[in-house]
């Protein structure tokens, strides 16, 4: 029976041991303790984090881990996510219904301002579905504040370029006796102030000192120097004649180019490659552009639209005369020309409108046959030239408008004596042409033919009187 007695209280001793064991596994590291949800987060495991007073911590970051143990049968799918702690001090990491009893997590928790280990939470057993792990945070301890340099100003420069070394930052504190530094890259510190003369944008730090205040540091800061316009010059359009065989500037310019100026004209958007004024020789409108780039300067840029008109033609002694004749039977031309100059001269012969047309124009000069008025058109051209129209000297005999004139040809049949007899006169067919007129007339200065003079004219066909 001892023995008995003394094998079950072995037996309820090593129980007792395992039992304390278990307890003690289940606990997680220090600094976390475990106790059942909380009222504001039911159906959830929970991480509530407070400070040493056991206040609340709002916005601490957790960082968590909860995975299935080794030999895990639940094929638990492993979280890996973080968040942050609400109002109450609390995070929900895993909903009740998800819970087995095989499953661990690990966390971390950190707040600015507070001090924790990166694993607060290190493979803790969730033992329960409503499960809080509670951590504590300590406050880090602050040093002692030192006053602020008070009083600062600094004005970084924007300025103009003016040719002259600019500082690029105006530094004043009203805490007396303070050390100034500058640095271009907030690491090289020098006690005197940056300057620059040249256009552009440069970084600038400020560090004030002084012992016993806290240091001021102004990190970067950006100061301008800014470009200026070119002045002095500028650019207008010219419209000028055109002129024999001579290539005119395009533009009126004013003011000059300095020594170091990138200079570029162009002409109907091609570059002409030179520095002078641009020229051109034909008729016709240009667009010239000029470009013109300068260190620290703005460039300058302008465009005009420059014209070379038609010049007009001066027809110096030209003299065009309309044709005063007589009908011959052949082709006569219609205009005399004397004197003409370096011009083409067209013509044409009116077509009854007594306007010229501006197809019919042929630098022949037309011809006529028949007799009658007629008006012919004549006009000067040259190329880059006006075409100009040419008066033409009217005929004598022509009635204006008509400025050509050829009479009908004519053959005088004169009996100057009558003797008492028949007098006659023959007329060739060759005479008896179209267009040709017979003039007969007789005197009777004798005052034989009492005062009557009979004509006939005999044809083959017969006699007419």
């Amino acid at each position: 029976m001892k023995e008995m007695s003394k094998r079950n209280c072995r037996k309820r001793g090593l129980a007792f041991i395992m039992a304390l064991l278990m307890i003690v596994s289940i606990f997680p590291s220090a600094g976390v303790t475990v106790s059942a949800q909380t009222d504001e987060h039911q159906g959830f495991v929970t991480i509530t984090v407070t400070d040493a007073d056991g206040a609340a911590i709002n916005g601490a970051t957790v960082t968590y881990t909860i995975k299935e143990k080794e030999n895990g049968t639940n094929n638990f799918q492993t979280i890996n996510q973080s968040g942050e702690t609400d109002s109450y001090g609390t995070i929900e990491v895993l909903e009740a219904s998800n819970y087995y009893d095989d499953l661990t997590i690990t966390a971390s928790v950190s707040k600015e301002g507070y001090t924790t280990d990166t694993t607060t939470i290190n493979e803790a057993d969730i033992t329960s579905n409503t499960q809080d792990f509670s951590v504590k945070l300590t406050a880090e301890s602050k040093p002692e504040s030192t006053p602020d340099i008070e009083g600062v100003s600094i004005e970084v420069l924007n300025a103009d370029y003016n040719g002259e070394a600019q500082n690029l930052v105006s530094v004043s504190a009203a805490t007396e006796n303070v050390t100034i530094e500058y640095s271009r890259d907030g690491n090289t510190w020098v006690d005197t102030c940056p300057s620059e003369t040249n256009a552009g944008e440069y970084p600038v730090y400020v560090k004030i000192t002084k012992d016993g205040y806290s240091t001021y540091l102004s990190g970067e800061q950006t100061a301008k120097i800014n470009k200026v316009d070119i002045t002095g010059i500028d650019i207008t359009a010219k419209e000028v004649e055109y002129k024999d065989a001579t290539e005119q500037e395009l533009v009126l310019m004013t003011g000059a180019f300095g020594e170091k100026d990138i200079v570029t004209w162009y002409v109907n958007g091609k570059s002409t490659g030179s520095q002078d004024i641009p020229k051109q020789l034909a008729v016709g409108e240009y667009t010239v552009k000029l470009v013109v780039q300068r260190d620290n300067y703005n460039d300058f840029e302008k465009t005009v639209t420059a014209k070379i008109s038609n010049a007009k033609i001066n027809l110096g002694d030209l003299k065009v005369t309309g044709l005063d004749g007589i009908y011959n039977g052949k082709a006569q031309e219609a205009v005399k020309v004397e004197n003409q100059g370096d011009y083409t001269l067209y013509y044409q012969l009116d077509d009854g409108s007594q306007t010229a047309n501006p197809d019919a124009w042929d630098t022949t000069i037309p011809t006529i046959t028949n007799a009658g008025s007629y008006i012919v058109w004549v006009k000067a051209t040259k190329q880059y030239y006006d075409d100009k129209n040419v008066d033409v000297i009217k005929a004598e005999n022509a009635v204006a408008p008509y400025n050509v004139y050829l009479a009908k040809a004519s053959q005088v049949i004169s009996f100057d004596k009558y003797t008492g007899e028949e007098t006659s006169v023959e007329i060739t067919q060759a005479e008896m042409e179209a267009g040709k007129e017979f003039n007969f007339a007789a005197t009777d200065k004798e005052k034989k033919a009492g005062g009557t003079i009979t004509y006939s004219v005999l044809f083959d066909e017969g006699t007419m009187k």
